[in-house]
Parts: C-alpha cells; structure tokens; sequence
C-alpha cells in the first residue's frame, strides 16, 4: 500500500516537474503561454533559436537565409508574437511590403489580445505606421500612430513619426508641434531638426528654418554633419536672398551628392543671382545631363546662354538635351 502511495507521488512529482519545465521555457522563448497553442518545450528553444539566427542573418545582410530561418521558427512556433514581427522586418527589407505589414498586423492582434504590454505593443505600432506611411497609406499611419501615442504619451519615436506624416500632407501647424514634442522627449536629434527645418521651409520661414539648421551645425563635429544639412542650409540662404553664402553650401552639398538635379539646379539659380553666368551655365547643363526633361531646367539654360551670348548645345533642337559624358562640370 505504502508502495502504491509512494508511486502516485513520484507521478505527481513527475508531472509537476514538467508543468514548471515548460512554463519556463516559454516565459524564456517568449512564445505562446500555457495550455492553449503551444508545442512541446523543445520545440519551443529550436523556434526561438532559428529566430536569433534569422535576426542575425538579417543584421548581416543576408535575407534569404533570415527569410528561412524565420519562417521555420514560425511553423514551429506560430503564436510567437515577437517571431512574427521579425520576420515581418525580413519581409520589409526583402521589399515584400504588403506581405510584411499583413505579418505585423497579426503580431499586433496578438499583443492587443495580451496583457502588461502596452509599452512593446507601442513600439510595434510606430514600427506598422512608418511601414504604412512609408509605403503611401497616411491614413492607416495616423492611426496607428495615435494608438502608439494613446498606449504610451512619451513615446519619442511615436511623437517623430507624427510630425512627418503632418508634414507630408501640408498640416505643417500640427507637424511642427509634433517635432518638438518628439525633441522634449529625447527623439534622434539630427533627423528631427532637418525635419523640423524642412517644415519652416515649407511653411514660408526661411529664417526659422535657418536658424534651426545653424542649432544642428553646432552641435555636429565637423566630418560628422548630416548629408542633408548643407544642402538644406543653402536652400534657405537663397529663400532669404543671401545667394553668395548660399553658394559655399551648395558646393558642400554637391561634393557630396553630385547626382542630384534639384541641388544642381538650385546651386545655378544662386551663381546667376549673382552674375557668375558661367558657373551657372555649366551646372545647370549637368543638371539638365540628369534630368533632361526638366522644364525648369531647361529655361533657365535659355536664359543663362542669352546671357552668355553664345548658342546653345544643339541649338538647332527645340529641346536641352545632354547627357551627363558631354556636359562640363561646375569647379
């Protein structure tokens, strides 16, 4: 009998100890909680271990092998919220968008349904509204967006995210109040000040937007400026008229980005504003190498070889039209 007694406690034992082995387990993995849904404790550390490869596949650049991995985990785990979010990111950078925001959107459905993580589930809204807006769903991006901002207020990257999508659709008020909420809460300081002077540029403050450039210029080590900056800079030196500094800063911009028709043709506005029509003819054809069909660039090539006095490139056309091999390059 004592026999019999001690065998049914060894049993409850034996089941205890397993109960407690895979609640361990899965608080550890992060996959589905106990009873409903999930495998067996070991597969539970081969899902978890298949997604630390893909995460790590995927920080090297290689997003097949993440892609593979990550999926693998999923069959094994499906109810890992947070599998299902890294693979969505696998997705995005492999440009399978509409099938990386359909994977965030069940990771989201998974942290809603759960409970004590409204920070995390915040995050991954801001991370489902910059996939929407980036992939031109404003209106999805809002929503998310404010969700985030409901579930966690100071949420920096939630409040940044908030700005530009005002910015993009012209509620320029709204976004800039945004930003600078964004800078109260500690955002990326460089990326929220360009963006923010973009915005004063926007809304006819080219002074205010200068201004909030030269704050970022200061705090930057030189070498380490934003690639932005200097183009951004001379934008608004030439809004205020200010050509002749606007020049050095559209020279810094070109040293660094040559190929860019829009800084280009600005740059060639501000050499003809100041009478340096050669210069301004020789950037405005690279310009037009770039962008032949530019109507803009293309006048102001008129304009700048009735100043010059001398025929057009192919004037016999009705159209500017060079390439980048034949047109000089502004020293």
């Amino acid at each position: 009998m004592a026999s019999r007694d001690n065998l049914t406690i060894m049993r409850k034992q034996r089941i205890l100890v397993m109960l407690v082995l895979s609640v361990v387990a899965s608080a550890l993995t992060g996959c589905c909680s106990l009873p409903f849904g999930c495998p067996s404790g070991e597969k539970v550390i081969a899902a978890r271990e298949q997604g630390r490869l893909g995460l790590d596949a995927l920080a090297r650049g290689r997003l097949d092998e993440a892609q593979m991995r990550m999926q693998a985990a999923l069959e094994d785990c499906p109810h890992d919220d947070q599998l299902r979010r890294d693979y969505a990111q696998v997705l995005w950078k492999q440009n399978r968008r509409d099938e990386a925001k359909a994977q965030m959107a069940v990771a989201l459905n998974g942290t809603s349904n759960s409970e004590g993580v409204s920070d995390g589930e915040a995050t991954w809204l801001v991370e489902y509204g910059r996939m929407a807006f980036v992939d031109g769903d404003p209106a999805t991006a809002i929503q998310s967006v404010d969700r985030a901002i409901n579930l966690n207020p100071d949420s920096a990257a939630a409040w940044k995210l908030r700005g530009d999508i005002m910015r993009s659709s012209q509620q320029l008020d709204d976004s800039i109040a945004n930003y600078h909420r964004a800078l109260t809460l500690g955002a990326d300081e460089n990326a929220t000040l360009l963006d923010l002077a973009d915005a004063y540029r926007l809304q006819g403050r080219p002074r205010r937007a200068l201004s909030t450039l030269q704050r970022l210029g200061s705090a930057t080590a030189a070498g380490e400026e934003p690639p932005r900056l200097a183009g951004m800079q001379a934008a608004a030196l030439q809004a205020l008229g200010r050509h002749e500094d606007a020049i050095g800063y559209f020279a810094k911009a070109v040293d660094r980005n040559n190929r860019d028709p829009e800084l280009l043709y600005m740059m060639a506005v501000s050499q003809s504003s100041v009478g340096d029509h050669d210069s301004a003819f020789a950037t405005a054809s690279q310009a037009a190498g770039l962008s032949p069909a530019d109507e803009r660039i293309r006048t102001l090539l008129v304009g700048l070889d009735r100043q010059r006095a001398t025929p057009l490139p192919n004037s016999g056309q009705s159209e500017v039209m060079l390439t980048s091999n034949e047109v000089p390059v502004s020293r």
